[in-house]
């Protein structure tokens, strides 16, 4: 059996306080590192950025440029020094990441001291950001391709296939997404909603929440997915 392709995601400038989480999140499956930042009166790395450069050439040489990615955090000053290396791993191949101050979807930017809540906001923010941006290995795309096979078949087994016939986002998951993180559920989503499978709407009925789904595309839908083809036979 051929070895899975080892991966790696290094983090700079981010607090202490999240190393421990994020690492548990993957259990092994991608090696976490860390080039920390600490708060002296402003966050500011907390090595010299040109060990800090040393430390990503280390980090991401054990696995190879396109097998890693490097998220860069709103905490440390910023530096031509690193931003130059940056750009020279990124023709390389390896996926850069550079999160601005209260960018959309991270948490709104505190010292790196930040309470229990921002600590978790910005694990779970890191983690999806990884999850999005890093090339899965075949047994997860596996997974992930069987994950929206199971959602469209649950949509169509239901005949909710028309913007007037659809799912509750509570019955479009039951039990679909057990053991996938919440970036791979958002990075499905995200490809079944932009590859034209399925679409969504807020929910506007009387007490409604959140949003109902559909199968926006049944032709492409059983094209791709043969298998469902018998919900629509004799249609």
């Amino acid at each position: 059996m051929q070895a899975p392709i080892a991966q790696v995601a290094v983090i700079v400038g981010h607090p202490e306080t999240t190393k421990q989480s994020i690492e548990r999140h993957y259990g092994g499956t991608v090696t976490i590192k860390h080039i920390p930042s600490k708060v002296a009166g402003r966050a500011v790395l907390a090595v010299p950025y040109e060990v800090a450069c040393s430390s990503l050439d280390k980090h991401v040489d054990a696995v190879g440029y396109e097998n890693a990615i490097v998220i860069v955090l709103p905490y440390a000053q910023k530096s031509n020094v690193l931003e130059t290396q940056l750009q020279a791993m990124e023709e390389m191949g390896t996926r850069v990441v550079r999160v601005r101050p209260n960018e959309a979807d991270w948490p709104k930017l505190k010292p790196p001291n930040g309470g229990n809540d921002f600590v978790t906001d910005l694990s779970k923010a890191v983690c999806e950001c990884i999850d999005h941006h890093l090339p899965q290995p075949a047994a997860v795309t596996d997974k992930l391709e069987a994950v929206k096979e199971e959602l469209l078949r649950g949509l169509m087994s239901h005949s909710k296939m028309g913007e007037n016939n659809h799912s509750h986002e509570d019955d479009f998951w039951k039990q679909r997404a057990v053991g996938l993180t919440a970036g791979q559920k958002s990075r499905v989503l995200r490809e079944l909603l932009d590859d034209g499978l399925v679409a969504r709407k807020k929910n506007k009925s009387a007490g409604g929440t959140g949003s109902v789904f559909w199968v926006a595309d049944v032709p492409a839908t059983c094209k791709r997915y043969p298998a469902l083809s018998k919900y629509v036979e004799g249609r």
